[in-house]
């Protein structure tokens, strides 16, 4: 098969950029899983042109790579989101008022710092 160094600098170029526009909102993962393909199919015909097979090996590493790391950015996130949620909420589960104003944001404050003094001084 007669492989173009062209075509396939090309092939590889728009897979880079349609990877990297895959940070779009809403449409963006169908962008990146294209950019992905085609990133690939172009270091298989660069491996093919320049007749090396470790090119296509060691992209085909990186993209192994890369969904390792998206996957745990979203393990990542996620874990964050509930440890934000948990947060939200007292040691009993219940969710937790927000202040509506500067006073009420004082009353709380006063409240809970009274009732950690009453926990150390319980301790002590």
């Amino acid at each position: 098969m007669n492989v173009s160094l062209e075509y396939s600098k090309t092939l590889a170029g728009e897979g880079a950029i349609l990877l990297l526009l895959s940070l779009v909102p809403y449409a963006g993962w169908i962008l990146g899983i294209i950019g992905v393909v085609l990133l690939l199919r172009g270091m298989k015909e660069l491996s093919n042109y320049y007749q090396d097979e470790k090119i296509y090996q060691d992209s085909l590493t990186g993209v192994k790579f890369y969904i390792i790391a998206l996957i745990a950015a979203g393990v990542a996130i996620a874990a964050l989101d509930s440890r934000h949620m948990r947060n939200s909420c007292n040691h009993r589960g219940h969710l937790v008022d927000t202040p509506r104003d500067e006073q009420e944001t004082l009353n709380l404050f006063l409240q809970q710092t009274t009732r950690v003094r009453a926990r150390f001084h319980c301790m002590t």
